[in-house]
């Protein structure tokens, strides 16, 4: 079975959104993620109702994460872009908290980027199966 993703919307208010990401290599056959896109600012609500304005870019202020320990699996966050730009790798169990500082975003500049984020996964087992949870807490901006 090939791997998979599937990706909740926890919560879409007007300034924040909180994803939940659960993954699974496919186990025997299966393997790594290649980079797929997880969430647009397009795909989510309004962030002014009355003028029917959507975010053009996510801001990332926490992310927690468990991926199986035995999997030696890693999971890369990349800013979606025409060639899309790494930011973050999860590996074990941990959470890492960057609104004390603003947050993280996309390099202004970064070509053809989208404001969203995308996900791929490294070193999946082809014979175990390798699951991963993980909580991305945003701010539409």
């Amino acid at each position: 079975m090939p791997a998979s993703i599937t990706v909740r919307v926890l919560e879409d208010g007007p300034r924040n959104a909180v994803l939940l990401v659960q993954g699974d290599n496919g186990g025997s056959g299966g393997g790594d993620l290649a980079v797929t896109s997880l969430i647009l600012p397009s795909q989510l609500g309004y962030v002014d109702v009355s003028r029917k304005q959507r975010a053009t870019q996510l801001r990332v202020d926490c992310i927690e994460w468990d991926i199986q320990a035995e999997a030696q699996m890693q999971v890369k966050l990349f800013w979606d872009a025409t060639t899309p730009k790494q930011f973050y790798d999860c590996i074990g169990r941990a959470n890492k908290y960057f609104r004390d500082f603003g947050g993280i975003y996309p390099d202004p500049g970064l070509a053809g980027a989208t404001g969203g984020i995308s996900i791929s996964t490294v070193g999946a087992s082809t014979t175990v199966d390798n699951g991963y949870t993980l909580v991305l807490r945003l701010v539409k901006q």
